[in-house]
């Protein structure tokens, strides 16, 4: 991938709202459906990787995975993390999820602040004991507010409405069962303590930071992870994770993509594609460039014209849009990329 302008960056993305659209109907469209799809193609083609990082879990085999061309994915140009970092998948042949997808077992045991990625059913058991009093005082309460019926219907569990049922539940929850909560935009996650969307891009950053290179003297071929394993390298092996080359890009940097900006120290930047800069910390505010899937879009078709040289890396033109103005505010301070 030497050879081609987008080899070894990689782009590390949310999915709902962020590279495609999340509407109220409850329907779950695909990344082809949506206005990232062809900036995201030529990303891959020309060399470029994509690791998905999202709350969802099997539902992205078909919205995201399956978008993506075959010999991409078995290149290893394109992995997932499902469960707000609870699972890394990645192109294997004996991959028995869609499209030849397979759960990376080395990283779903290991461990993160002495946690593993999973909870012990025993565990899960507890906790839904735990919070059916607080599923039956909610539904208790739509019973007697219509307005809350078509709030939870059309969104799920809001923002708005997680700290007001389980605020409480959370610090208790943490206290006894070592597991924390995550409050997505439209849900209300219960995971294991410490993990989180940072999870897999440090674990990417430690174990993927190295390129196998066959020609290396005294070298077996293998990348660091094989070197001494049983099981040989994979595509995803080929593709070094290294901090100036990643920009991770979100539409909740106030809730569960707030993790994904842990690692300016590495070079990794963080950009907003909120749909509002009021849901953006402040020391993120100077990569936000709002818009939800429409941001992120215009965001990666600008970065790869920036790193083509088709455009200035500083651009001095006056742009039409709040949004396109937010986008080249935040590739010109991307000289790490650019």
């Amino acid at each position: 991938m030497s050879g081609l302008p987008f080899g070894g960056y990689w782009i590390v993305c949310d999915m709902d709202s962020t590279v495609l659209e999340r509407p109220t109907s409850g329907l779950f469209p695909t990344l082809k459906e949506g206005p990232c799809f062809d900036a995201m193609m030529e990303w891959v083609e020309g060399g470029g990787s994509v690791l998905l990082n999202t709350t969802a879990t099997f539902r992205s085999l078909a919205q995201f995975w399956e978008c993506f061309p075959l010999k991409y994915r078995k290149l290893g140009q394109v992995m997932m993390s499902l469960a707000s970092g609870a699972t890394l998948v990645y192109y294997h042949e004996s991959g028995k999820l869609l499209g030849h997808g397979k759960f990376d077992e080395a990283y779903m045991e290991q461990e993160g602040g002495q946690k593993k990625t999973w909870m012990e059913q025993e565990i899960i058991d507890k906790i839904i004991d735990e919070i059916l009093p607080i599923i039956q005082q909610l539904h208790w309460d739509m019973a007697n507010n219509h307005e809350l019926i078509e709030l939870l219907v059309v969104a799920g569990v809001p923002h708005a409405l997680s700290k007001q049922y389980f605020g409480a539940f959370e610090s208790f929850c943490g206290e006894k069962y070592g597991v924390s909560m995550s409050f997505s935009p439209n849900s209300v996650w219960i995971e294991q303590k410490f993990i989180n969307k940072a999870t897999p891009i440090r674990y990417l950053l430690d174990v993927f930071a190295y390129t196998r290179n066959p020609e290396e003297e005294g070298s077996d071929g293998d990348c660091e992870r094989h070197r001494n394993s049983d099981e040989g390298c994979i595509g995803v092996c080929s593709f070094p994770f290294i901090g100036k080359k990643v920009v991770a890009i979100g539409d909740s940097p106030h809730s569960n993509d707030l993790p994904m900006s842990e690692f300016s120290e590495e070079g990794i930047v963080f950009v907003s594609c909120a749909s509002s800069i009021d849901n953006v910390p402040k020391h993120l505010q100077k990569h936000h460039v709002g818009g939800c899937e429409n941001g992120t879009a215009l965001f990666l078709r600008s970065l790869m014209d920036v790193m083509l040289g088709s455009v200035a890396s500083h651009p001095t033109t006056v742009s039409n849009t709040p949004m396109e103005i937010h986008v080249a505010n935040a590739i010109s301070s991307l000289a790490t990329m650019a």
